[in-house]
């Protein structure tokens, strides 16, 4: 059938690709050729604007409020995202807590003061409200009193504003979430509703730390606490208040490591607990109460210890999970962006096909081109089975993490190399001009193989009306 000089069995090239439809059937190789386009381009796998959008508007029509909440979390079009979160808040007040992503930024476009207090009065037991709502405070009181964050400016900030009155409330609210774990699970539930059992996407999303309260203005106030406010009780004779707020403190940090999941929460949470504790055993010391300040300094050493130990473990761990995620994940890269660019020339190599007759072979520069893509199939067979092969402990399930930091310490260090593998194999320069000539290159391509095609059909459709057409 056809003559045309073929480097490797027309039917070996035709069982590849055969084999790749059938791998196809599986999900996570489907995932493995979704994500080699995100390989060579190195766009992580959020969710545009555009298709936010359409789930915002499906979920408004559906009245769906988990799809129009999930929209609000991550458009980057600040007004629409807070247009959508008050259609999301009044359809079930129950997401009244995705108002946390507004209110731990300032943005000129949106007032986002009334989000902080209506999260204070839907959640009047937690923390982190108040926190939001002192943050705010913070931010726009902090220019005003450059310099030193702890001692005379922020003691100035307090005693003239509502930020100190609004952080004791934190420090005496029974509970501590920062809602990062609600945020998980609905990233998760409607993640798998629009795009299957992926985790690529997922773990994007556990990466980012929008509504969160800010540590600094936290560490602000527990320098106020230990080194202003309580040193002041005890000079004033006054043990019993100074006593108070030291325990506050240390309380505060036990719900906090308590009610949070992620590791740079616990971080500051042993942080102020070892504060607190050194000035409970500081006071006791001075009281003449030696058991006391022996077990308040056993506290604060047993603080210091589990946040050193945490460091050293996260710092190690960190280390060698992305050292060793760092070969799987350039393989796996290389291998993708091998498959990409061989899925294409597959199409040129079936294209060819058309050329081929029974009494005519290409011969010339087109006959090297068809008998160079000959090869396209088995080698987009194998660099598939490699990236699959490379990219395969990796492609969990979702439901196989309880958090957002379980999904992000297992596969970050994977996903994140993958995406910049370019970048890191090949420095900034080439990644960045394929990239952007890519587009070109496939459009290039794509007009020539339809303008072959359709001269083509022209000189055969005519070869019986001129002779020069034959």
């Amino acid at each position: 059938m056809w003559p045309q000089r073929s480097a490797i069995s027309r039917r070996a090239s035709w069982a590849a690709l055969a084999v790749v439809v059938l791998l196809c059937l599986a999900p996570d190789f489907r995932q493995t050729l979704r994500a080699a386009a995100g390989a060579w381009s190195q766009d992580p796998p959020a969710l545009s604007d555009n298709t936010l959008r359409n789930v915002a508007e499906r979920g408004l029509k559906e009245h769906d409020a988990s799809l129009v909440a999930f929209a609000a979390l991550h458009l980057m079009e600040w007004p629409a995202a807070t247009r959508y979160a008050e259609q999301a808040v009044a359809m079930d007040p129950a997401f009244t807590w995705i108002g946390a992503r507004f209110v731990s930024r300032s943005d000129p476009r949106v007032d986002t003061k009334p989000w902080a207090q209506r999260l204070v009065a839907w959640d009047p037991d937690n923390a982190v409200p108040q926190l939001f709502v002192a943050d705010q405070i913070y931010r726009e009181k902090i220019p005003a009193v450059f310099g030193s964050i702890y001692d005379a400016p922020i003691a100035s900030v307090a005693d003239t504003t509502g930020w100190g009155a609004k952080m004791r409330a934190a420090i005496a609210a029974p509970r501590y979430d920062n809602y990062r774990q609600r945020r998980f699970e609905l990233d998760r539930s409607v993640l798998e509703r629009l795009q299957g059992a992926r985790t690529d996407a997922l773990v994007w999303y556990s990466a980012q730390m929008e509504g969160t309260p800010d540590q600094m203005a936290l560490w602000a106030y527990a320098g106020l606490v230990t080194r202003k406010l309580g040193p002041d009780a005890e000079r004033a004779g006054n043990d019993t208040e100074a006593t108070n707020l030291y325990l506050n403190l240390a309380r505060f940090a036990e719900r906090m490591e308590k009610g949070s999941a992620w590791a740079g929460d616990h971080m500051a949470a042993w942080k102020l607990q070892t504060d607190a504790f050194a000035s409970l055993a500081s006071l006791a010391e001075r009281s003449g109460n030696k058991g006391e300040a022996a077990a308040y300094g056993l506290l604060r050493e047993q603080a210091q210890s589990s946040r050193a130990a945490l460091a050293q473990t996260w710092r190690s761990t960190s280390r060698s999970g992305w050292e060793s995620a760092r070969a799987s994940s350039h393989l796996a890269w290389t291998a993708a962006s091998v498959a990409l660019l061989a899925g294409i020339a597959c199409l040129g190599w079936i294209a060819t096909l058309g050329f081929r007759s029974e009494d005519r072979v290409l011969k010339g520069w087109p006959g090297s081109v068809a008998l160079g893509l000959s090869y396209a199939p088995v080698v987009f067979l194998a660099a598939s089975a490699m990236a699959y092969a490379a990219m395969q402990p990796y492609l969990r399930s979702p439901h196989d993490f309880n958090s957002s930091q379980d999904i992000f310490s297992g596969l970050a260090p994977f996903w994140f190399g993958f995406w910049g593998g370019g970048w890191e194999i090949f420095g900034w320069g080439p990644q960045f001009y394929m990239r952007e000539m890519m587009g070109s290159i496939l459009l290039a391509v794509a007009v020539l193989v339809t303008g072959i095609a359709l001269l083509r059909w022209v000189a055969r459709n005519r070869a019986g009306h001129t002779p020069q057409a034959g």
